[in-house]
């Protein structure tokens, strides 16, 4: 018994070194300059969501030239040809400089859905806003995402 004890505590205690890695450990920036050009709304939003993820004691000093572009496209149309569905499509094609290294490099990233078109106006603006705030969540995180992948890569 002591010794299924002392094999099962030696198990336990004793690990082999291996470390997760995630996007958190990948490399740090900060961000120096963002210049937008497109959809005011969207690429605020953006701005916004790259600077509170920038590091502010980085060395990794970073310029973005960022294009966004919205475009809204009919998905479906009924038998009376009234539009029921509506395609959101956001994309950004941004230019990423880094100051310190003289370094650049591009990042396109996209995403879309789907909304469906209400009887009352309102709600199909509503129903349009909210798919645009969520795009734009999930654009910024592609992008936060693809700007620290590339760093860590160089």
């Amino acid at each position: 018994m002591k010794k299924f004890v002392l094999l099962l505590l030696i198990i336990l205690l004793s690990n082999c070194g291996f470390k997760v890695v995630t996007k958190d450990d990948f490399g740090d920036y900060k961000v120096k300059e963002i210049l937008t050009t497109g959809d005011s709304r969207i690429s605020f939003d953006l701005k916004k969501k790259l600077i509170n993820n920038s590091s502010e004691y980085s060395q990794n000093l970073i310029r973005v030239n960022m294009n966004v572009k919205k475009t809204k496209e009919i998905k479906e149309k009924n038998i009376q040809n009234e539009i029921t569905k509506y395609t959101i499509k956001l994309s950004a094609s941004s230019q990423i400089e880094e100051i310190n290294q003289d370094k650049d490099f591009n990042i396109t990233e996209s995403v879309s859905a789907d909304y469906n078109v209400e009887d009352q106006f309102i709600k199909t603006r509503n129903n349009e806003r909210k798919i645009i705030k969520s795009l734009t969540n999930n654009l910024s995180d592609q992008i936060i995402n693809s700007i620290k992948s590339e760093l860590h890569a160089n």
